[in-house]
């Protein structure tokens, strides 16, 4: 009879004493040498030590003998031991392409298809193609990057569903304006280039969870993402990552530790931020996000200029680590009344704290200086009318020329400040 082991990458190892069976081909013996009559790819089976390479194999045995004795039926001695066997061949899942209509599908030829992806200059080719419908099924690629531009402005496709862990990375505004792309399931992408996927404006679903590394503006303007889930998310770009996903209510990174200038830049639907491995932000990294109430960055050590500029609606920042903030850094956040920052040391620039005009508490003990200089860089400017508790080193109170930083001096003069001095 002839029966296929099938397998989805790695190494099988049935050792003669241990396995559940001891499996011979061609008339049995102890020796355990084998070689399959057909191999879909290239293969040997040595010993008891089947290796399959990391790839997908169906390997067929036409003359199987198990213990002895050539089957006519198959019984296993457990259900791991089955799983592995079947008696038909194995068949790889696809990358599936979805198009609008059927009419829209550029090629049909496995030729024209590895030809489009630039096989195998950008990896391992295609070894089928079908057609049903008005989706296209590629099987056999491996490790394929997606080159630049390759569907860029492409309004014809609707989803891109990788089933055989094929693409491994995307170059540069690969899908960059596929305005009616609606899904993508790349499950074994691990890096996405600049503009990837910028102006997708009708992807409602991203499954991306090898994703490591996002390039500048990879997802801006996907308005109609409400939630974004990148388990495995390192890095975002150097600018712009996120910028003016406007629908997106949440962000799931739980392993961000950069993000770029403006990375959530405008992205006003956004109630809370969480983000526990975050350590810098750059500038306007959270720019305009409106609708933010409360940002959980326990190790968040570095802002930028103008980090949470416009964060009008924010009444907590959990920032314990923060060391570092440049110009402008919480600009108007009107609604905050404590800022609790016991690492905070540099207060660069200008404006830091600028039009805050909820603030009734600043707990700053490490602050070594307020702006650039110990004259007045408006640091607390616009804070008119508060009553106001101010946690400082004594050192600021006689770092210029023995009289208060200039800053201090201007919070007291238009609020009413009691200064607690560490």
């Amino acid at each position: 009879m002839a029966i296929y082991l099938n397998n989805v990458g790695g190494t099988i190892e049935l050792v003669s004493g241990n396995a559940p069976a001891r499996i011979y081909y061609g008339g049995g013996g102890t020796s355990g040498n084998f070689k399959p009559a057909d191999v879909s790819r290239a293969g040997e089976l040595n010993g008891f030590l089947i290796d399959l390479g990391g790839d997908n194999y169906s390997v067929k045995f036409d003359d199987l003998v198990i213990n002895g004795y050539s089957p006519t039926t198959l019984e296993f001695a457990s259900e791991a031991l089955q799983a592995l066997f079947s008696q038909t061949p194995y068949t790889p899942p696809p990358l599936i392409l979805e198009y609008d209509i059927a009419g829209n599908i550029p090629y049909t030829t496995l030729e024209d298809w590895n030809s489009f992806f630039d096989l195998p200059t950008y990896g391992l080719p295609f070894t089928s193609v079908e057609i049903q419908g008005r989706s296209v099924y590629l099987r056999g690629g491996k490790g394929i990057e997606v080159a630049s531009n390759l569907f860029n402005g492409d309004t014809t496709l609707l989803s891109v569903s990788d089933g055989a862990y094929c693409i491994t990375s995307a170059e540069s505004s690969a899908f960059f304006g596929c305005s009616n792309l609606i899904t993508v399931s790349m499950p074994s992408l691990q890096t996405a280039g600049d503009l990837c996927f910028r102006g997708c404006t009708s992807i409602t679903s991203f499954y991306l969870l090898s994703l490591q590394n996002a390039g500048g503006e990879c997802f801006r303007d996907c308005t109609s993402m409400t939630s974004f889930y990148l388990p495995s998310l390192q890095n975002a770009g150097e600018s712009g990552c996120f910028q003016s996903c406007t629908s997106a209510t949440s962000f799931n990174l739980p392993l961000l530790q950069s993000a770029s200038n403006s990375c959530f830049g405008g992205c006003a639907s956004v109630t809370s931020f969480n983000l526990p491995l975050l350590e810098i932000a750059g500038v306007k990294c959270f720019g305009f996000c409106s609708d933010a109430i409360t940002f959980d960055l326990p190790l968040l050590q570095s802002a930028g200029a103008s980090c949470f500029q416009g964060c009008t609606s924010a009444t907590s920042f959990n920032l314990p680590l923060l060391e570092i903030t440049d110009n402008e850094c919480f600009y108007n956040c009107t609604s905050t009344t404590s800022f609790d920052f016991p690492s905070l040391k540099y207060i660069n620039g200008a404006g830091c704290f600028n039009s805050c005009l909820s603030a009734t508490s600043f707990y700053l003990p490490s602050v070594i200086n307020l702006g650039e200089s110990v004259e007045s860089n408006n640091v607390f400017k616009s804070i008119v009318g508060n009553t106001i508790s101010l946690t400082i080193p004594s050192a600021l109170m006689t770092c210029n020329a023995g009289e208060p930083d200039g800053d201090i001096v201007d919070l007291q003069t238009y609020n009413t400040v009691t200064i607690n001095l560490v």
